[in-house]
């Protein structure tokens, strides 16, 4: 019992660190925002921003908070629950708590579109660079995304883990 509760905290743990990673992005984006607003870098010119949609950096804190906050109970309620510390007639409702946090924040990169669409556009253009002009935001987003080697290869495990079936 002992050992497939561990193989099972293995598992989740790869599930909540590569989301992990994100959720301190959110933070470290709003911190990033900040600096250039407070020094006066116009970010928004810098990186092609619509100006009518981009975010200030307190709402994109407000947002970091709520999703740092949504992910933690996540964390918390899944070992609570895995320890059996909340009760064993709870023990059902554990695996399904890295599919809840998976859904959570596909949902955040998804909606709403209008804030969202830049970030997909992006992406869809970064890997198709080869046959077009890149921007410098591009550029920055490619520069970030090959730093995030090893969250990207637990969301990939993320994803392999869903689809399995294994979980």
């Amino acid at each position: 019992h002992t050992r497939q509760l561990a193989h099972q905290m293995d598992d989740a743990l790869r599930v909540f660190r590569g989301f992990g990673f994100f959720v301190m992005s959110l933070w470290l984006w709003s911190i990033c925002v900040y600096v250039w607003t407070s020094e006066r870098i116009n970010y928004i010119y810098l990186f092609e921003f619509d100006p009518r949609r981009s975010l200030l950096w307190e709402e994109i804190l407000n947002r970091a908070t709520s999703v740092t906050i949504v992910y933690l109970i996540i964390i918390l309620a899944y070992v609570k629950i895995s320890l059996g510390t909340i009760g064993m007639h709870w023990i059902w409702v554990a695996k399904y708590l890295p599919l809840m946090l998976f859904v959570y924040m596909l949902s955040l990169l998804l909606f709403p579109l209008s804030q969202t669409s830049l970030v997909l556009e992006t992406l869809v253009r970064i890997f198709s660079a080869p046959f077009h002009e890149v921007t410098f935001f591009q550029s920055y987003v490619a520069d970030v995304l090959t730093s995030f080697a090893r969250p990207l290869v637990d969301v990939a495990f993320t994803f392999c883990f869903f689809l399995s079936g294994n979980w």
